[in-house]
């Protein structure tokens, strides 16, 4: 995808002036703000339905005007979908999938009939422009979108691509893989209800528990139970996030959640092998899917407790770089993860990270000692774990890096960096 060769990627000559970038980036987060959290995805209590859009080549590929990327994408893609009556809608959320593509693409917009540009999603937390960070969003979180820009039947959904704000290499272009739309609905709706049986609010939990739900159809049949946790883990979304409710939107199905059952009775065993310790309660909810494709979230379990016979800690990744990608020109990148335990009582330990193209890493490495060759996909998302050997981890800082000389598209890795996870006996 590297089409043309980056300018000074080390010096970022080709960045906008210093002040007019900080006056975007902080312009990118209000908006942001205004728009993907007002919703803030479905919520206890709410009742939906999706919509899912996939495009008949895996991907729409969005691209900068007048770059050089070539003939296979556009620079605006648009869409009609019809959304029927809209008179019980009360708020609607779109959900997207996407690769950021080139890093530094800017304009990651979408616009709904004709209406103002809505900037997509984009990572938190991060140091600089979010931008300047290689990411893979996968459908949380959705932006609420006001419901005063659609009309009932046929819709029109335009996307677009900018230049590159950093990194520049006049290649603006990204991938969307799917995107849905949430349609939340007033309660008269028709639609099941329920409520999570096990465990009851308060209560403590041990390893590998069963989530069970008390299932009530309306007018049609049940066609899945969908469970989901608040809790502290690794941020599979891409978002930035630790702690929230975890869960990926990928093709309109959920996934990377506490599990799902298509049957009854309505329950679910939760993997929790590699859950890191939490330091706060947990919330636990059930999305209840009929036959007619209406949903309903049920109110959420509170106060649940983790506890174990053995201890899980999840060290993160500091100084994590923006291009953290490495191909024949960045052979090799690294960042820090700072171990604060003894590892006297160590059981075992694995390395977990997001990545794009990670089948063109030559070498992952933990303090220069060689994990895996290679990982993951060519030209596309992966999400990897590592088995590290306890030997290798010391008290303290750990340097984590990667290696490719190959003369083709960087293996990156995804915003906020890779996680270390180690067991301890208690």
């Amino acid at each position: 995808m590297m089409n043309g060769k980056l300018q000074s990627l080390g010096t970022q000559t080709a960045r906008l002036n210093s002040a007019v970038k900080t006056i975007l980036f902080l312009s990118m987060a209000v908006i942001l703000s205004l728009h993907s959290e007002a919703g803030s995805n479905p919520k206890p209590g709410d009742v939906f339905r999706r919509i899912t859009f996939v495009p008949d080549g895996g991907q729409i590929p969005v691209c900068m005007p007048n770059g050089t990327t070539g003939d296979f994408c556009r620079d605006r893609y648009i869409f009609h979908h019809d959304l029927g009556d809209l008179s019980q809608v009360k708020r609607i959320e779109l959900s997207v999938e996407y690769w950021g593509g080139h890093i530094g693409t800017s304009q990651q917009d979408v616009r709904i009939n004709d209406n103002n540009w809505i900037p997509l999603p984009q990572p938190k937390h991060t140091p600089t422009d979010p931008h300047c960070y290689f990411r893979t969003l996968l459908g949380n979180p959705m932006i609420d979108i006001p419901l005063h820009q659609f009309k009932p039947g046929v819709n029109e959904f335009e996307f677009r691509a900018g230049p590159q704000v950093c990194y520049d290499f006049n290649n603006g272009f990204y991938w969307i893989y799917s995107y849905t739309l949430f349609i939340y609905y007033d309660d008269a709706k028709p639609h099941p209800t329920g409520h999570i049986m096990r465990p009851k609010p308060g209560a403590a939990i041990g390893d590998n528990p069963e989530i069970a739900a008390f299932v009530q159809p309306d007018n049609s049949s049940i066609r899945s139970v969908d469970f989901f946790g608040y809790y502290q883990d690794f941020d599979f979304e891409g978002n930035g996030e630790y702690r929230q409710w975890h869960y990926q939107v990928r093709k309109g199905e959920f996934e990377r959640h506490l599990g799902r059952a298509a049957h009854p009775p309505y329950s679910v065993v939760w993997d929790t092998d590699w859950v890191p310790d939490q330091d706060r309660t947990l919330k636990m909810m059930a999305c209840i899917t009929d036959s007619n494709g209406v949903s309903c979230m049920t109110p959420a379990v509170e106060t649940i407790t983790l506890k174990r016979k053995r201890s899980i800690k999840m060290y993160r990744a500091r100084d994590v770089p923006e291009y953290f990608g490495v191909h024949w020109w960045h052979k090799t990148k690294s960042c820090k993860i700072d171990v604060a335990d003894s590892m006297d009582k160590a059981v075992c330990a694995q390395l977990r990270l997001s990545g794009w193209s990670m089948a063109h890493v030559m070498g992952i490495m933990l303090n220069g000692v060689k994990l895996a060759d290679r990982v993951g996909l060519i030209h596309e998302y992966c999400l990897d774990d590592i088995p590290v050997p306890l030997e290798v981890i010391q008290t303290g800082i750990n340097e984590f890096s990667m290696f490719n000389d190959v003369k083709n598209h960087p293996a990156e890795v995804n915003w906020p960096g890779p996680i270390l996870l180690i067991q301890f006996e208690k």
